[in-house]
C-alpha cells in the first residue's frame, strides 16, 4: 500500500519535471523563430532597395511562417503550462484523496487529462516542425540564388 502510494505520488512530481523541461524547450524555439523575423525584418529595412525582388519575394514567405509558426509555438506553449497545471493539481488531489476516499478518482483524471494535453502539444510541435522545413526550404533557395545572382554579377564584371 505504502509503495503504490509513493509510486502515484512520483507520476505527477516526474511529469511536473518534464513539463518544466519541456517549457524551456518550447520557449527557446519560441525565441529563435522571433529573433529570425527581426533579423529579416531589418534585412528588408536595410537593404531592401538593394535586393533582388525574387529574394524580397522570398524572405516574405518566410516571414508569413515564421508567424505561423510562432502561433503554432504560442499554442504549444498554452498546452504545457495547462498539463502543468493539471499534474499539480493531480498531486493536491492525491493528498486530498488520502482524507476522502470518494474523491480517489480525481488523481487519475487529472494525470489523464495532463497527458492528453501534451498529446495535442506534441501534435501542435509536429506541425511548427513542418513549417520550419518549409522556412529552411526557402532559406537554401535564397542561399542558391545569391550565388547565381553573385556568379552572374562577377561574369559580368570581368
Amino acid at each position: 500500500m505504502i509503495a503504490a502510494l509513493i509510486g502515484a505520488m512520483l507520476t505527477p512530481a516526474l511529469m511536473i519535471a518534464v513539463c518544466a523541461s519541456l517549457i524551456i524547450s518550447t520557449s527557446n524555439r519560441q525565441t529563435r523563430t522571433v529573433d529570425r523575423i527581426r533579423f529579416l525584418n531589418q534585412i528588408l529595412l536595410e537593404k531592401g532597395e538593394l535586393l533582388h525582388p525574387a529574394i524580397i519575394d522570398n524572405y516574405s514567405k518566410q516571414i508569413d511562417l515564421y508567424e505561423w509558426r510562432r502561433r503554432r509555438i504560442r499554442r504549444a506553449m498554452i498546452a504545457n503550462y495547462i498539463a502543468l497545471f493539471l499534474f499539480l493539481l493531480s498531486a493536491l488531489a492525491m493528498m486530498v484523496s488520502v482524507l476522502f476516499p470518494a474523491v480517489e478518482f480525481l488523481p487519475l483524471v487529472f494525470i489523464g487529462l495532463g497527458f492528453i494535453t501534451l498529446i495535442y502539444k506534441i501534435t501542435v510541435l509536429l506541425q511548427e516542425t513542418n513549417k520550419r522545413y518549409e522556412t529552411t526550404t526557402l532559406d537554401i533557395e535564397n542561399v542558391r540564388r545569391n550565388v547565381r545572382l553573385n556568379r552572374y554579377r562577377t561574369t559580368e564584371e570581368e
